[in-house]
């Protein structure tokens, strides 16, 4: 691995014969924005190898199918050679024997061609969470205080905007805020990628509506009328048991 502390991204090479689909793999996917980076490629498998086993990528990405030395071969001679990236293969073939012969020699994933934006998304996500050894699962319920005003505002509006799809060229124009000093910022405060910040606040947000269905503790707040009969805002606490009042702010005149 070649991951040092305070790194914020990981290292990808990628491996595919056809110097075209290797082109659009290197330039349609979001792989910064994923908190991934491109260190190397190559459309011919043994210098691939050689180059691997010079830069140890944390990932490496290969085609399955291709002249002198297969997918599954490049992954023998990497493992042999003691590289110890992550492999995922790609393939346009159904080939169950193949499959299973990279599993066997612990790869990560094996997916069907087309690898473009949308399928490769999932992976990246899995391959993030699997190489900062983190469930991932924990849902963003609370935003936290940087330090960083700007960074601050962004999360907040990111946050709040979570049907709008976000991409750090977008938001780098928009907050003015350098792509990889948002990407560093990110993994140093949230310890995720920009897509897993969303993913995660949106698990949060579906994990606010769930618990408050569920009477769970949480607080809102809300406009109560008092005995008086003059409207008051409130924080209640919501309970099982009912709502408790925790907080009378001032009255509404």
């Amino acid at each position: 691995m070649t991951r040092r502390e305070g790194k914020t991204t990981f290292t990808v090479f990628i491996i595919d014969d056809d110097k075209l689909v290797l082109d659009n793999t290197l330039t349609r996917i979001g792989w910064q924005e994923n908190g991934f980076e491109v260190v190397g490629s190559n459309t011919n498998p043994n210098k691939a190898v050689d180059k691997i086993i010079l830069l140890q990528p944390d990932v490496v990405i290969s085609d399955l199918v291709m002249p002198g030395l297969d997918g599954v071969g490049v992954f023998q001679k990497l493992k042999t050679a003691g590289v110890r990236s992550r492999f995922v293969m790609l393939t346009g073939l159904n080939d169950p024997a193949a499959k299973k012969k990279f599993y066997s020699l612990g790869g990560f994933e094996y997916l069907m061609k087309p690898f473009n934006r949308e399928s490769a998304e999932p992976a990246l996500e899995r391959l993030y969470l699997e190489l900062t050894r983190k469930e991932g699962k924990e849902p963003i319920n609370t935003l936290v205080s940087t330090g960083q005003q700007v960074f601050d505002d962004l999360a907040v509006y990111i946050a709040s905007h979570l049907n709008e799809d976000h991409t750090l060229s977008s938001l780098s124009s928009r907050w003015d805020i350098p792509e990889e000093r948002m990407c560093a910022l990110f993994a140093e405060h949230y310890q995720s990628s920009l897509k897993i910040f969303v993913k995660k606040a949106c698990a949060g947000r579906k994990s606010g509506k769930r618990n408050l269905r569920a009477g769970r503790l949480f607080k809102l707040l809300l406009v109560c009328r008092d005995v008086s009969g003059v409207f008051r805002r409130h924080t209640l606490r919501v309970q099982k048991s009912g709502c408790q009042l925790v907080q009378a702010l001032s009255p509404k005149q």
